[in-house]
């Protein structure tokens, strides 16, 4: 294929003037990093130590049936945000040119929802941040691709 037939180089509205790709034309994963960045930022930036926004099972039970949604973008920190991340843009990116980005994003949200579920099921505790959905993300890509091998960097070891 040469350069030219290309999308990215023969669609010129596809990216600015700095070389980055327009939001227009982000794609669902892309959003999801984004939201889940800025929330945390927010939380950096205004809300200092409290933990607004993650869920409990007291919470879920007096009714708050929206913070099963809301958790899935609250980070306790930097790493937390950044690993879960990673693993959506590496995992997610591959998952959404096969499903398409609707069933995508019902699999990210309805992931974290249905851990989060389970999670207040067996733990008092309070709870936050997107590895149901992650994970959720992952058993999607395993479901569609169990042959493909998948190598994995233990930098903490």
């Amino acid at each position: 294929m040469g350069l030219y037939d290309r999308d990215y180089v023969r669609d010129g509205n596809y990216r600015g003037d700095d070389g980055f790709p327009k939001p227009s034309q982000w794609s669902v994963v892309t959003w999801l990093i984004v939201i889940n960045a800025a929330v945390l930022l927010i939380q950096m930036l205004y809300l200092s130590e409290e933990r607004i926004g993650t869920v409990t099972r007291a919470e879920v039970f007096a009714g708050h049936i929206y913070l099963l949604l809301t958790y899935q973008f609250v980070h306790a920190d930097l790493w937390h945000l950044g690993l879960n991340m990673l693993m959506l843009h590496f995992m997610g990116r591959p998952l959404l040119s096969r499903i398409g980005p609707k069933q995508f994003l019902g699999l990210y949200l309805g992931a974290g929802v249905f851990g989060g579920l389970v999670q207040i099921l067996y733990s008092p505790h309070p709870i936050l941040g997107a590895s149901a959905a992650v994970f959720g993300v992952l058993y999607g890509m395993i479901s569609l691709t169990p042959w493909q091998e998948v190598y994995l960097l233990l930098f903490f070891v």
